[in-house]
């Protein structure tokens, strides 16, 4: 096992460590460890937290389950090595902040209200590609999706064949495909035709 700090701020105003974050510098430490091909990326967190995180690195071959302190987990091929990394809190808070304005995506954005679905009409590079894709997602959940009032819509996980996603996301779209309620909702991200992955969501209390 091998233990690696990720280098994390608080995005705009938000008192807890946002889920593209997790996934952003999980995915920069995994590619600089490794230097190789990522496929079957599966990213997902367990809990909301304001601590700084460690990523644990395994061999998935070698490695029990994920257990209950993981703030997030996630499962990913490198090389053909099967891998698994925990997140997981350490001591201390982040003592920095960066700009997170979902509305500067979301005015990029057309929503189609019957069909459940948001495209991104032109791409937007002062963001992330995770980035983009959540605060899309989370703006075609809150128009066209009910939860309960003292909830927010939250990123709880990414499956995607591969990683990274591609430079440019314009004409992107976001489809819901399932929603357990605001329990779970499930999302397709396609591009040009093709999957790029699915984005999950669920309606929780913030910090």
């Amino acid at each position: 096992m091998e233990q690696y700090p990720l280098n994390l701020t608080f995005k705009g105003d938000r008192t807890y460590i946002h889920g593209t974050s997790m996934l952003d510098e999980s995915t920069r430490i995994l590619n600089r460890v490794f230097q190789g091909e990522v496929s079957m990326l599966e990213f997902m967190i367990h809990k909301m937290t304001n601590t700084n995180l460690l990523l644990e690195l395994y061999d998935l071959k070698s490695c029990h389950s994920p257990i209950k302190d993981d703030i997030a987990i996630t499962r990913l091929v490198i090389n053909g090595q099967l891998i698994l990394g925990r997140i997981c809190s350490t001591s201390g808070q982040p003592n920095k902040r960066s700009p997170y304005n979902e509305a500067e995506i979301v005015g990029l954005c057309e929503i189609n209200f019957a069909e459940k679905k948001v495209l991104l009409l032109s791409d937007i590079s002062t963001y992330s590609a995770i980035e983009i894709l959540v605060a899309m997602n989370k703006a075609l959940h809150i128009q066209t999706l009910e939860k309960p009032v003292d909830s927010s819509w939250v990123f709880c996980r990414w499956d995607s064949p591969k990683w990274p996603l591609p430079a440019s996301l314009s004409g992107v779209t976001i489809s819901i495909k399932q929603a357990l309620g605001s329990r779970l909702t499930k999302s397709e991200v396609c591009l040009n035709g093709a999957i790029l992955g699915n984005i999950y969501f669920s309606a929780k209390a913030t910090l």
